[in-house]
């Protein structure tokens, strides 16, 4: 069972925290009262803050939002140094009506980690950044501030022969990428990031610091690529290290379309994930304009390798040569976070492959990509130990039966409106000219490749299960299901819009589930609780037309109970299986149930009503007119025959 939770966001943190209990909200007349009240060391930044536009700007990968009118700034920027000022930012946010982004490394690719269209407050979590290594057991805490490239250093400053299995761009924040699953040079060896998570800290909405043992293992389960953003504020990953090689061999060879470029990549497609799961063999094709006349081609790493196309260096070297550093950079560049290769106005989409594309196809697609500038395909082989996971181990789902994933990228200089529809349009065709030829029902995505195109909440968290079903089937398949009853088995994460993840924040009350043949009370009850961790919507029925199954009628105070066959005298069956009556449902429930349809609110059992006066004798007939004009004739006559009786 999970303890309570409510928010949605992202982060990581370090030390052994017990689960810490943040005291009940202190209602404020504003947000910055409020964190004096309740942390009053914290630097809180609003706009007219001289470092605003610093803090602003300095983590955040894409700019191209920052310009952009349908999204908000964050009302204020929070910096937090130790884990507890976040569970004041949290409640403080609650009182006040605000929503909350968090941002480890700023490299969501929709901006949705700093940038909202409802008020907001952003967390940034810079300062949380500390590793601690266990050499013992091998296992670091690593705080979600911290970049790839310094855990990266700081385990290659412990150990030659320990790494970890995680992405290849180093200023990547840890907390949202564990949080999504984590495919890196090392995926087909060890699988993701998130399968080397063995505990967490989680800040939940009532501000409490919680580990696995407190969190439950649901909510463990769920935070592991399901996008930890969408349960609470991850403040800490402990991870498992695994061993790497003492010395690895990296190479990068190019080739043309003039040189039967399609043809390799035909051959890759059909080996790259049945190749031992020690070699890592990728594919990148771009556009490349070269100054001494060269034709504008596409180059392509390819398998058609010699001796001196092969590069022996350590594992900690060959994280920044694919992190694209030059040969001889100092390790010290993996500290770097403010890497200005890595920032760009872009847009990104991603697929996976079961089968191999055909070569026309591949062919066809290299055309298009000659179309535009600065433009990526990148290519990531799976297969190995990715095949020996189950679906279900985490909430990742992309494993057994695909080949490769497909990243789509495109690149532009000039934040200007026409620019960027341009490149994004052509990124959305070359998506669009791919869907024959990757994985269908659903088209799969990779989350922390995040695409607003394929879905997105409404403001304040409206979205329905079934309409959030369509893009997050996409990301997580099969599994999105548990993930929104993960989210569902604490009510309190729904009843808060204040806390609206990109993504799943989701009423799940809309749900839909069929209670047939419900003869009795106890069988409502029953299915009512079996699915007590979920409460759907439920759809009941008690005859086609309201049919009365039994009636209890009191004389004295002349009123009759309806209700179900064998049903004790209750009014409503609640989502948690509870009895309530007319004064445990309170007034506004009870007032909506009467003309506003009950089935819409809980199942309701049992109507006490109130009888009314009806004559000893009535007198009844049936006359069809076909003619409105004699209606009042037909009236008339019927009261005279009534009269002369």
């Amino acid at each position: 069972m999970m303890n309570k939770l409510k928010v949605f966001l992202l982060s990581v943190t370090l030390f052994f925290f017990k689960s810490l209990v943040i005291p009940k909200p202190v209602i404020s007349t504003n947000f910055l009262q409020c964190m004096t009240i309740r942390s009053p060391t914290t630097q809180v930044h609003t706009k007219d803050s001289s470092l605003y536009p610093t803090l602003m700007l300095k983590s955040q990968q894409n700019p191209r939002w920052l310009n952009c009118s349908e999204t908000l700034k964050p009302l204020y920027i929070v910096d937090p140094s130790q884990e507890p000022e976040i569970g004041a930012v949290i409640l403080c946010s609650k009182v006040q009506g605000l929503q909350v982004r968090v941002r480890s490394g700023g490299h969501d690719y929709e901006g949705q980690s700093y940038l909202s269209r409802s008020p907001f407050v952003l967390i940034d979590l810079i300062n949380l950044r500390q590793i601690t290594i266990n050499m013992e057991d091998q296992t670091a805490w690593v705080q979600s501030g911290a970049p790839l490239g310094e855990l990266y250093f700081s385990i290659a400053q412990k150990s030659g022969v320990l790494g970890f299995p995680a992405g290849v761009c180093p200023t990547v924040g840890v907390g949202g990428h564990i949080g999504g699953g984590g495919v890196g040079a090392l995926t087909r060896k060890y699988g993701l990031a998130a399968d080397h998570v063995i505990d967490a800290h989680l800040v939940d909405v009532n501000g409490q610091i919680l580990e696995r043992k407190s969190m439950g293992e649901d909510l463990f389960w769920a935070i592991r690529g399901g996008g930890g953003a969408s349960f609470g504020v991850i403040t800490a990953w402990k991870i498992k290290l695994v061993s790497v090689p003492s010395i690895v061999t990296v190479f990068t060879v190019h080739r043309t379309l003039e040189q039967g470029a399609s043809k390799l990549i035909n051959q890759w497609q059909r080996i790259a994930d049945k190749l031992p799961e020690d070699l890592f063999i990728r594919i990148i094709t771009q556009n490349v304009r070269r100054s001494y006349g060269v034709k504008k081609t596409t180059s392509f790493p390819e398998l058609g390798l010699e001796a001196n196309d092969c590069i022996e260096m350590s594992w900690i070297d060959s994280v920044l040569y694919f992190a694209g550093h030059p040969r001889g950079t100092p390790r010290e560049a993996l500290l770097d976070r403010d890497h200005q290769l890595y920032k760009s106005y872009f847009k990104a989409k991603s697929d996976f492959v079961n089968h191999p594309i055909p070569e026309t196809a591949l062919q066809q697609a290299w055309r298009r990509h000659l179309q535009i500038g600065e433009a990526y395909v990148v290519m990531e082989p799976l297969g190995g130990r990715m095949n020996n996971i189950s679906e279900t181990q985490i909430a990742f789902p992309h494993r057994t039966g695909n080949l490769y994933n497909i990243q789509y990228i495109v690149k532009w200089k000039v934040n200007e409106v026409k620019e960027a529809q341009k490149h994004i349009h052509w990124v959305r065709m070359l998506h669009r000219y791919m869907t024959p030829y990757v994985s269908r029902s659903p088209r799969a995505a990779y989350f922390n490749y995040r695409d607003l195109d394929l879905g997105i909440n409404g403001i304040n968290g409206t979205t329905s299960y079934l309409g959030a079903r369509i893009w997050g089937t996409n990301y997580f398949k099969d599994n999105f299901e548990r993930l929104a009853k993960v989210k569902r088995q604490n009510r309190e994460i729904n009843e808060t819009p204040s806390y609206v993840t990109p993504l799943l924040n989701l009423h799940i009350s809309s749900i839909k589930r069929l209670l047939a043949n419900c003869s009795s009370f106890h069988n409502i009850y029953s299915l009512i609780f079996s699915v007590n961790n979920f409460p759907p919507e439920l759809s009941v029925y008690s005859g086609s037309h309201f049919h009365i199954f039994s009636t209890c009628t009191t004389t004295k105070s002349h009123t009759t109970h309806v209700h179900a066959k064998n049903s004790p005298l209750y009014s409503l069956v609640d989502v948690d299986g509870r009895i309530l009556d007319q004064k445990l449902m309170g007034e506004e429930l009870y007032c909506a149930i009467r003309g506003g349809r009950e089935v819409s609110f809980r199942v309701t059992t049992t109507w006490k009503i109130n009888l009314v006066p009806v004559p000893r004798i009535l007198t009844v007939f049936t006359q069809l007119s076909n003619m409105v004009k004699g209606l009042l004739s037909l009236l008339i006559n019927g009261r005279k025959l009534l009269q002369a009786k």
